[in-house]
């Protein structure tokens, strides 16, 4: 399990903001397991360095 430092969580709206989606959508895609996400309570937390990682892995190439 990963240690989280404090200055690298973002909440679901910094999340959103910074990708430029839709609250909604970023939770849904935490709750389907899409973004890595970290539950505590009833809050949802974002490692930054984490998010950095998963766009990394996810960046479309574009084809021609």
């Amino acid at each position: 399990m990963n240690t989280y430092e404090a200055e690298d969580m973002m909440t679901v709206k910094e999340v959103a903001a910074w990708f430029r989606f839709h609250v909604n959508t970023v939770y849904e895609m935490a709750s389907r397991g899409e973004l890595p996400s970290v539950k505590s309570g009833n809050s949802i937390r974002f490692s930054k360095t984490e998010l950095l990682a998963w766009l990394r892995e996810h960046k479309r190439v574009p084809v021609g």
